[in-house]
C-alpha cells in the first residue's frame, strides 16, 4: 500500500502541483474580486471557481459553460416551481430538485443545476433579485477559475493524451520485459500491476476531453 501511494504521488506529482497553484490563484482572485467590488454571495463564487478547474484547459472551459448554464437552468426551474407550488415549501423544493436532476441525466453539465434550483424554492416568498445575486457570484467565480486554468501552467487534453500514452508504451516495454520472469507468485503479481496500470493509462487517454 505504501509503496503503490509512494508510486502515485511520484506519477502525478507535476500535476497535483500545477491544480494546486491554479486553486491558489483563483480563490485568491476570486475573493479579491467579489470582496473589492463588495458583491454578495462571496462563498458561492469561491466554490463556483474550485469547481470548474479541470486537469486540462479543454475540461475547465466545459466546466466552465456547464455550470453557467445550469445556475442559470436552475434559477429558472426553481423560480418556475416556487410560484406555481406556492405552500407547502418542501413540494415546490422536491418537484425543482427531482427536475433538476432528472434533466442531469442526458446532459451530466447541467447538474448544478439542482443547487440552484433548491436554493430558490426554498425560498418561502420568491424574489428573482437574490436568485440572480446567485447565479452572478456562481458566473464570476467561473469565469475566474477558467481564466485561471487558461493562464497558470495551462495544459490542454491533447497534451495530457500525448503523455498517457507514451505512458502507456513504456507499460507495454515493462510488460514485455518481464513475460520471461518465470511463473511465480511474485513474477505473476508484478505482471498484473503493470498490466493493470497499462489498461488504466489507456482508459483514461480514451475518457480524456481532447480531439
Amino acid at each position: 500500500l505504501l509503496r503503490h501511494v509512494r508510486d502515485e504521488l511520484v506519477k502525478n506529482r507535476y500535476d497535483m502541483g500545477r491544480i494546486a497553484a491554479q486553486t491558489a490563484v483563483a480563490t485568491a482572485a476570486t475573493y479579491a474580486v467579489m470582496t473589492g467590488f463588495d458583491l454578495p454571495h462571496t462563498s458561492w463564487a469561491v466554490i463556483a471557481a474550485l469547481f470548474t478547474i479541470g486537469l486540462s484547459v479543454d475540461t475547465s472551459y466545459r466546466n466552465a459553460i456547464g455550470r453557467i448554464a445550469g445556475a442559470s437552468f436552475g434559477v429558472l426551474l426553481g423560480l418556475a416551481t416556487a410560484w406555481t407550488v406556492t405552500e407547502p415549501v418542501i413540494i415546490g423544493l422536491v418537484i425543482a430538485a427531482a427536475i433538476a436532476n432528472a434533466v442531469a441525466v442526458p446532459w451530466p453539465r447541467l447538474r448544478y443545476a439542482a443547487v440552484t434550483a433548491a436554493i430558490v424554492a426554498m425560498q418561502p416568498s420568491p424574489d428573482p433579485a437574490p436568485a440572480l445575486q446567485v447565479v452572478g457570484a456562481i458566473m464570476i467565480g467561473t469565469l475566474v477559475g477558467a481564466a485561471t486554468a487558461l493562464l497558470i501552467l495551462p495544459v490542454f487534453g491533447r497534451d495530457r493524451v500525448a503523455v498517457l500514452i507514451r505512458q502507456a508504451l513504456a507499460d507495454c516495454g515493462e510488460l514485455l520485459g518481464l513475460m520471461d520472469g518465470g511463473t511465480g507468485n511474485d513474477a505473476r503479481r508484478r505482471r498484473d500491476a503493470v498490466h493493470a496500470r497499462l489498461l488504466s493509462r489507456l482508459e483514461t487517454a480514451r475518457a480524456a476531453e481532447a480531439q
